[in-house]
């Protein structure tokens, strides 16, 4: 029987970078496959067997154009997170000035940032999980950059409360999502460098941060800490729109049973990175697909078991301790170095000049662990 192919469009890109087209013989209008097609396409297998995983399809495909234009997006949206989080920071010393508020008061501002990031980091997993990376990918973005730019226009402490909490929900889940998203869509053998040459990102973000403090405010009078906000919440509205043309996770798609999608997206990521996969694909089905998501509790429950069982549990308490130091380490120093070095007699220009400089220190730290971490380990 003649069959003929019909062409789907897949954004997968900036408008440079056009489309990508599958043709996907005996595919109806409607995208619906029909029985007597099937022989010719993709086989996908549902239920256990022999049949490849998402994650050996990814190996296949390799890290290639997609990956890098994944990698730069992701890593925007670190870099603008990042900018968000530590222009508190700058605003502390302005404000003081501007508003006549304590330090102390002004500290609820950071502190509130870091609380919306907490139920945010949690909220958006489970949306994550339940409707896809996707979406998430989308709206944490947007959400911490409309709440950003709304921040600009606070005339006390209590709207600025307000905006900074909204936009530490959406900052918290776009840090969970970007990193998951990413993931997925990485060859297992590059995952640990791709994982820290993502981090790298967030050091320009700290870097861009003290460059428009130092270009835009003045601690001393008070003035130009809206313009700062302003600029430095507005990447997240133009990453937010781009991220409207990222394909789904293939992950996602699997794990809810959703084959079909996962194998046209695992090809359209192979035909932008110029690979060709074999025409006879069988895809596994995930182990614990489902088609109807479970409720957020539950989601949280089976989250919490799943990382505190036996061999687990070690690992999570260990890695848990690393990071409630590194960031209390890190945030301790970033929010409050300006109001230190300035209550200290510095100048605003050498204050920013020493932050710049300590954050511009870890670009080369970050390249070293990136080219170490395949050849000598994760430990």
């Amino acid at each position: 029987q003649a069959k003929m192919p019909i062409e789907e469009s897949v954004v997968i890109g900036p408008a440079e970078m056009q489309t990508v087209s599958l043709a996907i013989a005996g595919t109806s209008s409607s995208g619906s496959r029909t029985a007597d097609t099937m022989q010719d396409d993709v086989v996908l297998q549902t239920s256990g067997g022999d049949g490849k995983s998402v994650d050996q399809v990814i190996d296949e495909i390799g890290f290639g154009r997609y990956q890098v234009w994944l990698l730069c997006l992701c890593g925007a949206g670190w870099a603008a997170d990042i900018l968000d989080v530590q222009a508190v920071a700058y605003l502390i010393p302005a404000l003081i000035a501007d508003w006549g508020e304590s330090p102390s008061r002004l500290g609820l501002a950071a502190s509130f940032t870091f609380v919306g990031m907490l139920f945010g980091s949690l909220f958006w997993g489970i949306i994550s999980d339940r409707y896809g990376r996707r979406p998430a990918f989308m709206f944490t973005s947007l959400c911490a950059g409309v709440c950003g730019m709304a921040a600009s226009t606070s005339q006390n402490i209590y709207m600025l409360v307000f905006w900074r909490l909204f936009q530490g929900f959406g900052l918290g889940g776009n840090l969970a999502v970007d990193f998951s998203l990413f993931m997925e869509f990485v060859p297992t053998k590059t995952r640990g460098k791709s994982s820290t040459l993502l981090t790298i990102f967030a050091t320009f973000g700290s870097m861009t941060a003290a460059l428009l403090a130092w270009a835009l405010i003045d601690p001393v009078r008070g003035t130009g800490w809206r313009s700062f906000l302003l600029l430095a919440a507005a990447p997240g509205v133009v990453i937010a729109a781009l991220r409207s043309r990222m394909l789904e996770s293939p992950h996602f798609l699997a794990s809810s049973g959703r084959l079909h999608e996962a194998e046209d997206v695992l090809r359209a990521v192979a035909a932008y990175n110029r690979v060709s996969l074999p025409s006879l694909l069988c895809l596994r089905h995930h182990q614990q697909a489902h088609t109807v998501a479970p409720a957020p509790a539950a989601a949280m429950a089976h989250v919490w078991r799943s990382l505190t069982r036996g061999y687990l549990r070690q690992r999570m308490g260990a890695t848990s301790l690393m990071w409630f130091a590194l960031s209390f380490g890190f945030y301790g120093f970033s929010i409050w170095g300006p109001s230190y070095f300035l209550a200290r007699g510095f100048s605003p220009q050498k204050s920013y000049e020493a932050l710049f400089s300590s954050v511009a220190c870890q670009i080369p730290g970050t390249l070293v662990a990136a080219c170490l971490v395949e050849r000598v380990g994760r430990r």
